[in-house]
């Protein structure tokens, strides 16, 4: 509804456009007050939303002058110098919420596990390695995909030893700074540097013991399990991926072939890791090292982050 009044000694008008609520929105006239100013009244506005005003002078530009708080239909405003004026009510739309970031599709997925899955074969072919489990997690700590060569046959201790890998890289990672299971395993031991005897700890000496099954903080789930209907929860919205039988090593990695994921270069968005060979009787623990060297295992993960 648009409304033209005149006000007062000056040539004031009021117009009043109704948006998205659909509500008969109507403009006062504008009332000329005390100490050089004008007063608007909005009827017929949402108690429940706010609203812009706007002018426009002797230019044909609208200029916004005031934005009320929620449910503020009376405005107090400057007096416009110009002879001329008119004044526009609107209803205020905040800007969009920024597109969702950290989340990956199911092609992300298949991608990742395609291209760690094609470099794995080489090692297997080749005679390096028997078996190859590649894993793939979000930054919240969700399951999203495992694949290994001996299919449901895989071992379990491969397959959590992946998992953990994967998520090591997702959840010490941010945005600004690339962290692999590699780092976590060099920062978490008793000695920092690794087998410098009598220096102090690792700046994360035991983080590896976090975020284990039975964490009430965060943990690695199964997306299956979400439930969308939970109050709360956080981190541990979602069942445990391991076994009873295998808490003690369900937290954080410290072994090489956990790196993140990014998209568009700089939003983090999950891990990828792979397990092709392992020492027993916990590859896990085994595969820490001292003396950095190369690793098939971040071979294969980096082949999946490309």
């Amino acid at each position: 509804m648009t409304s033209l009044k005149p006000a007062g000694l000056l040539a004031l008008a009021a117009i009043a456009i109704a948006l998205p609520l659909r509500a008969q929105l109507k403009l006062s006239a504008p009332a000329i007050g005390l100490g050089n100013t004008v007063q608007l009244t909005l009827s017929g506005a949402s108690s429940n939303a706010a609203y812009v005003i706007s002018q426009m002078t002797n230019s044909a530009n609208w200029k916004t002058v005031t934005t009320g708080a929620v449910g503020q239909t009376t405005f107090t405003l400057s007096k416009p110098a110009n002879a001329a004026a008119f004044f526009r009510a609107s209803l205020f739309l905040p800007p969009p919420p920024p597109p969702p970031i950290g989340l990956m599709s199911s092609a992300d997925v298949s991608n990742v596990l395609a291209q760690a899955i094609t470099r794995a074969n080489f090692f297997v072919t080749n005679g390096t390695a028997t078996n190859a489990v590649v894993a793939v997690v979000d930054r919240e700590g969700f399951v999203l995909g495992v694949w290994s060569f001996a299919g449901a046959s895989a071992s379990a201790l491969d397959v959590l030893d992946a998992i953990t890998k994967a998520g090591t890289a997702a959840f010490l990672s941010s945005s600004q700074e690339a962290f692999t299971s590699r780092t976590a395993g060099f920062i978490v031991q008793q000695n920092f540097p690794p087998g410098i005897l009598n220096s102090g700890p690792g700046p994360l000496v035991g983080v590896n013991f976090a975020n284990m099954s039975f964490s009430d903080v965060n943990r690695f789930k199964n997306p299956a399990t979400f439930d969308p209907f939970e109050f709360g929860g956080g981190g541990t919205n979602g069942a445990a991926v391991s076994s009873l039988g295998l808490n003690a090593i369900s937290g954080l990695a410290g072994s090489p072939g956990g790196v993140p994921l990014y998209k568009n270069g700089t939003n983090l968005i999950g891990g990828v890791a792979a397990v092709l060979t392992g020492t027993l009787p916990i590859p896990a623990l085994m595969d820490i090292q001292v003396n950095q060297t190369s690793d098939v295992d971040e071979d294969v993960a980096l082949a999946g982050q490309k």
